[in-house]
């Protein structure tokens, strides 16, 4: 019985893991607004019309204004980007 009960108890009592705003954001396709150089600490993108602090995933490779990337995770508040490649793979 105990066995068999368990998942409704999970599912009722255990409280699911909420996704914050910045961990929905991760996967998106956004524009780079200021080029990104991991050496000299600048770069940003545009979020929802927000600017975000940017780095690059890659920390010797700098990203031009005006590049596609692909977010992949935030460190704080500053978002970490790949240069997006079409065809859904960066």
């Amino acid at each position: 019985l105990l066995y068999l009960g368990r998942p409704f108890v999970m599912k009722t009592i255990v409280p699911k893991r909420k996704i914050t705003n910045a961990e929905a954001l991760i996967g998106r396709v956004e524009e780079v607004f200021e080029e990104i150089d991991n050496n000299n600490k600048t770069g940003a993108i545009r979020i929802h019309g927000t600017l975000w602090n940017a780095k690059n995933a890659e920390e010797h490779l700098k990203i031009k204004a005006g590049t596609k990337v692909k977010i992949t995770d935030f460190d704080g508040l500053t978002a970490i980007v790949e240069p997006f490649k079409k065809g859904g793979k960066s």
